[in-house]
């Protein structure tokens, strides 16, 4: 399979990339949780970067998105 530049894996377009920066661990933070689904549904790739309560690094996902928590 040929993979084009604006192309995810699977060959669907995506509207860019966007790091979404929260000063929380967005556990229960519904705020961020729509907005970053909002985005992964208008084609958006997402990166979240919070931090971590724990101060040990953590990835995770959230609505389609990746979560990376950090110390």
């Amino acid at each position: 399979m040929n993979v084009t530049s604006g192309a995810d894996v699977d060959g669907t377009r995506r509207r860019g990339r966007v790091v979404f920066l929260v000063d929380n661990s967005t556990e229960g933070d519904s705020r961020t949780a729509k907005t970053v689904g909002s985005m992964v549904a208008a084609g958006w790739e997402v990166l979240v970067l919070g931090r971590s309560k724990d101060k040990e690094e953590r990835t995770d996902e959230c609505e389609g998105a990746v979560v990376r928590l950090l110390p």
